[in-house]
């Protein structure tokens, strides 16, 4: 298994990233997972020479890209269930994250989106067909990215929140590149049996982890992470586990960022 870290530990702004690339190449990550959002206040319209400076510095500190997440933070006026528009324009707006991850060479993107999945008073079955539809589109134009749909719990999304719902939607196709995202704080929150995970290993190509509240992993839920991790280890996992922790606390960032790299190493090192 290769550690990675996502960039919202860190605070926000491209003055800021290199450092972040430098301190976590410092640690010892392998890779690190990017909210785009963080860097540049609309990552789809970012010229080119800011994608080559991105890249150049990445091979710099000898850092890959785990995936992409947080796709639609900047566009919340995106939605799966409202108007046909809309849809389209999410549509388009998911391809132009793929050709970033391409350009990237990253293979993975978390579709999370939760004001995206707004139900809009359709029902379950209606939206199902909806998405289906959806990511049969996505699926065509992947170029080798695999897209990891997300589980989020009830509190934050109304569609899709266990893993087990996704699974159910997904084992019913016959997608290439469409996958289910590995959440293990989703574990905890929906209280899941993780057997789901060992015996439906096949849907999974990126994984998550924290602890409720985007925290670091911790003793709390010790029995829950290192159950994940066995069973990663069983399954002969080779991908990324990307922590994706926030520093609600306003820990100094290096000294938190430290902290997340000696506990997801600890774990699933």
């Amino acid at each position: 298994m290769k550690i990675a870290i996502s960039n919202i530990i860190w605070p926000k702004g491209e003055e800021n990233f290199e450092e972040f690339l430098k301190t976590s190449q410092e640690l010892g990550f392998d890779a690190v997972e990017l909210a785009l959002n963080c860097i540049w206040e609309e990552p789809t319209n970012v010229a080119k020479v800011k994608l080559d400076w991105l890249y150049d510095l990445l091979k710099f500190n000898s850092l890959q890209v785990s995936a992409l997440h947080s796709l639609t933070f900047t566009r919340e006026d995106l939605e799966l269930f409202g108007s046909e528009a809309k849809k389209t324009e999410m549509f388009d707006y998911l391809k132009k994250y793929m050709d970033l991850a391409v350009s990237l060479g990253c293979k993975n993107i978390v579709l999370g989106s939760p004001k995206a999945r707004k139900k809009n008073g359709k029902k379950t079955e209606d939206c199902n067909k909806i998405f289906l539809e959806f990511l049969g589109e996505i699926d065509s134009y992947s170029d080798g990215v695999n897209i990891n749909v997300e589980p989020l719990h009830p509190s934050s999304c109304e569609y899709l929140n266990y893993f087990a719902e996704v699974l159910s939607l997904l084992g019913k196709n016959n997608f290439e590149n469409i996958k289910i995202q590995l959440d293990v704080r989703s574990f905890i929150e929906n209280d899941e049996p993780l057997d789901l995970i060992e015996k439906y290993f096949s849907y999974v190509s990126h994984c998550q982890v924290s602890d409720p509240g985007l925290s670091i992993p911790s003793n709390q839920f010790d029995k829950t992470h290192r159950k994940v991790s066995d069973i990663l280890k069983r399954k002969n996992y080779s991908g990324f586990v990307a922590g994706e922790i926030v520093n609600s606390k306003q820990i100094e960032k290096n000294k938190y960022l430290a902290s997340a790299f000696k506990s997801l190493s600890s774990y699933y090192g």
